[in-house]
């Protein structure tokens, strides 16, 4: 602690954690309510902002290191006395550097931006594949699988099923070309 504001915020954190203590068990599960209730909307996008700033924080990081380290080695290619060994360990040490965190802050960037937002599709889906494809079917909440594989397979579907978790199943299906153009059409 070398200056005041520091030692001011440690004593109002410290007082806020004795107040949260001492106030008896009425009080603390108000103020839980308290925060629930304020977090409740806050939270849908908790979540995509919470990794927004850890890639953003990562990438202005690896930013700094780069620049750091290209100066560096900017000064090594400047100088005009004797090379000690050191000194080209450093350009070395340096040059990697610059390249794993310019490839780790491109990498950090490329998350930031297309991190897309997860939507859930609920409904029937007609689903087409080309020639010899496998089309993969993700299904919640199945209750007889086995009545649907049989019916399936009795149209000329081959199916090949994996039970995810309780309640859900993945089928891998191949459709025959005749199941295919009847997709099609239906899906135009």
């Amino acid at each position: 602690m070398s200056d005041w504001g520091s030692f001011a915020t440690l004593t109002a954190v410290v007082a806020a954690l004795w107040a949260y203590g001492s106030g008896g068990e009425e009080k603390r599960s108000n103020f839980r309510s308290w925060a629930a209730g304020r977090m409740s909307a806050f939270a849908p996008a908790a979540r995509r902002l919470t990794w927004g700033i850890i890639f953003g924080a990562l990438t202005v990081a690896a930013g700094a290191i780069v620049i750091s380290s290209g100066f560096a080695i900017l000064e090594f290619l400047s100088r005009t006395g004797p090379i000690s060994r050191g000194e080209i360990f450093n350009l070395v040490l340096n040059c990697f550097n610059a390249v794993m965190y310019l490839a780790g802050g491109a990498g950090c960037m490329a998350l930031l931006f297309e991190f897309p937002e997860r939507k859930s599709d609920e409904g029937s889906h007609v689903l087409s594949s080309g020639k010899d494809e496998c089309i993969e079917l993700l299904l919640q909440d199945v209750g007889d699988t086995e009545a649907l594989l049989q019916q399936l397979r009795s149209t000329g579907i081959t199916i090949h099923l994996n039970r995810a978790a309780p309640g859900n199943a993945r089928f891998s299906v191949r459709a025959p070309e005749p199941f295919r153009q009847a997709v099609k059409s239906l899906s135009t």
